[in-house]
């Protein structure tokens, strides 16, 4: 169990169906997630969009007491516009693309956040800076035959090498 060989590919981006949160207080993130796919569940089930691939979460500042971040599906043709879902708004957004750094977890949930501070450690002590947004893909979750140590998530961060100077 743990993390692989940290990759980087060049993301090509994609589109997004996500449910959004800005500044979630962090113990609120199991909540939110619930409530998020819930809706998103629902939306798809009305047939409001397909999912393309694996449900993610990004992030769009560092995970420390307040949070900014969207819970969604990758698509292959985005919302034109906002959807309510109960009390969740199901909105269209994306992913960057440009150089990013990937990495797969092995293990259960509550342990991810160890997983990101050794990428992030790893890509540090080899010279790299990282950027916003950070997210993870939800590769193997749970099933009625899994265990949480069998749990795969791939986690991606925008990358720049020391030298490459930083877009102003």
């Amino acid at each position: 169990m743990g993390l692989n060989i940290i990759e980087f590919v060049e993301f090509r981006g994609m589109d997004t169906v996500v449910v959004r949160r800005e500044s979630l207080e962090i113990g609120e993130l199991v909540e939110f997630m619930d409530d998020c796919f819930t809706a998103l569940g629902e939306a798809i089930r009305r047939g409001l969009f397909r999912p393309v691939g694996p449900a993610f979460c990004r992030f769009d500042s560092p995970i420390a007491h307040h949070v900014s971040v969207e819970a969604g599906f990758p698509v292959a043709h985005p919302l034109d516009h906002a959807k309510r879902i109960g009390a969740e708004k199901v909105l269209p957004s994306s992913l960057p693309a440009g150089r990013t750094a990937v990495a797969t977890y092995e293990g259960s949930y509550d342990d991810l956040h160890g997983a990101w501070e050794e990428f992030l450690d790893d890509l540090s002590d080899r010279g790299y800076i990282t950027g916003e947004p950070h997210w993870e893909f939800y590769d193997e979750g749970p099933t009625p035959d899994s265990t949480s140590e069998r749990y795969k998530t791939t986690l991606a961060i925008p990358v720049l090498d020391a030298e490459q100077p930083t877009s102003t």
